[in-house]
């Protein structure tokens, strides 16, 4: 009798164990029903380029349904010039002043469309592979986006929380090459 019962408190204990590692198990299914359900997102961004030079910018990006914008915060010379994105057709918006960053005009690879693009690559489909880590204490899942242009075969790795799945982190590669990183400082997701 005394065996029987430890036998089932036991059994119950490894239930309640594995049920709470299931719980905890990461899906990426669940992130393009997330991204794509996102009708307003706010952001403050860092993104370093490197095309030989590096220039680092921060940007504050903001959606509201098919039209987002992202401001140049810094460097100070750039501070204002603006892209606005309708459907999808970006426009400048800037007085005197004008952005170079050496890098080849690809959609959702430039420091005023990159997270647009990030946005849009999490909504659109699940990642070609994914991976978990452990960064600062904090589970992390690392993720690949492929994509091939034109001109350039580009892929995205991107991180994010593998708890609320808010993103972290984004490298940029074109021919294999990282051209741009780009850092989250703050982001709200808004249903």
């Amino acid at each position: 009798m005394k065996k029987r019962l430890l036998l089932l408190m036991l059994l119950a204990a490894l239930l309640l164990t594995l049920a709470a590692c299931a719980g905890k198990k990461f899906e990426p299914d669940r992130i393009s029903e997330l991204y794509s359900a996102a009708r307003q997102v706010n952001a403050r961004i860092k993104i370093t380029t490197n095309t030989g030079v590096l220039q680092t910018y921060v940007i504050d990006y903001a959606r509201n349904g098919a039209e987002s914008s992202s401001e140049i915060l810094e460097p100070e010379s750039l501070r204002g010039i603006r892209a606005v994105i309708t459907d999808g057709s970006p426009r400048l918006v800037f007085e005197d002043a004008a952005a170079e960053t050496l890098l080849p005009s690809v959609s959702g690879f430039t420091p005023m469309d990159a997270m647009d693009g990030l946005l849009r690559d999490l909504a659109g489909s699940a990642p070609a592979d994914y991976a978990l880590e452990k960064s600062g204490g904090e589970d992390i899942a690392a993720l690949n986006y492929p994509q091939h242009f034109t001109e350039y075969a580009a892929e995205k790795r991107v991180w994010l929380s593998a708890a609320d799945l808010a993103p972290r982190a984004c490298e940029f590669y074109l021919d294999g090459m990282m051209t741009m990183r780009l850092e989250i400082e703050s982001i709200q997701i808004y249903k």
